[in-house]
């Protein structure tokens, strides 16, 4: 990365999706899914939410072998020049969407298609944020996670992980994974950024947050220098009220550095995507994001809250 050498950039969105529809690495899915289904089946008596969750295990031990030899076939259509035919990409994007309704099932009512996730746990409320930290019968991101990705970041021996947030639906799969790694290694700073926090950034300087039980700082507006500074303090200083745009705690009082500095667009250099998987991808193509503008000359409109 520019300026720092020992960066690793992952994007654990697309390695789940691709997880998860790879029969062969979801078979202990399944076997739970029949196990489940089976000590419900024996019990003399049902509970409302048992009765739901037994119709939907059912549901999902007939479904997901009529789809098991597809789902690998479907998810390599989306990367091959079927992507351009409608009706092959609308037959491969419905397989795609059933199995992962099912595939899941053990975790109901949560639930995970092609259009993203739900619970039951609002991303608006921090107190369900937290109770779902402390329910992975539910959170499938807190089992997964743990089992297949917590591992492979805690070897590198990391001493900052970033976490990005970009929409209110990422807020419960992120924390979740930055509550995971600070569970396991209190020692690494961990920062989050995204817009979401943009949006929070007064109410929680003037109510402060429970997040920084697990977060150490957040980075809100534009982060592309304050990033760059965060991991020159980390390593040097550690005069965190250097970084800009950052938001953290000390002592139990919320910090805000303002005033929040914005990127000189010409001075950036260009983006650097060295390490990420874009083989994975549901793309017969490589995509890349080109930014031709940030930020808004107009800052009237009553629907956009950060045109910065």
């Amino acid at each position: 990365m520019h300026g720092i050498q020992d960066v690793e950039q992952r994007d654990l969105a697309i390695e789940l999706l691709d997880h998860l529809c790879t029969w062969e690495k979801t078979k202990p899915l399944y076997e739970r899914i029949t196990r489940e289904l089976s000590e419900l089946g024996a019990k003399p008596r049902h509970s409302q939410f048992e009765q739901e969750k037994f119709a939907k295990l059912r549901e999902a031990e007939e479904t997901i072998p009529a789809l098991m030899y597809e789902i690998d076939a479907a998810k390599a259509s989306m990367r091959c020049e079927d992507f351009y035919n409608l009706d092959r990409y609308m037959e491969s994007l419905k397989i795609i969407d059933v199995w992962l309704d099912n595939i899941l099932a053990s975790y109901y009512p949560s639930q995970l298609t092609v259009i993203g996730s739900q619970m039951r746990y609002s991303p608006y409320s921090t107190k369900e944020i937290f109770e779902s930290f402390n329910n992975p019968n539910e959170n499938f991101f807190y089992d997964i996670y743990k089992e297949h990705y917590l591992p492979s970041i805690l070897k590198k021996d990391i001493d900052i992980l970033g976490v990005s947030i970009t929409s209110v639906e990422q807020i419960i799969p992120g924390l979740t994974l930055a509550h995971l790694v600070k569970q396991e290694a209190p020692h690494i700073h961990i920062t989050a950024g995204g817009s979401v926090f943009t949006k929070l950034v007064d109410r929680m300087e003037r109510d402060g947050s429970p997040a920084f039980q697990f977060l150490d700082s957040m980075i809100v507006h534009e982060g592309e220098t304050p990033m760059l500074k965060l991991v020159e303090e980390i390593r040097g200083g550690g005069d965190l009220s250097k970084v800009p745009n950052l938001v953290w705690e000390d002592k139990g009082k919320v910090k805000v550095n303002r005033p929040f500095a914005k990127e000189e667009l010409n001075k950036l250099p260009t983006p650097d995507f060295d390490g990420m998987p874009l083989d994975l991808y549901l793309s017969p193509e490589r995509v890349l994001p080109i930014m031709g503008s940030r930020g808004c000359y107009w800052e009237r409109c009553a629907f956009c809250s950060i045109p910065f």
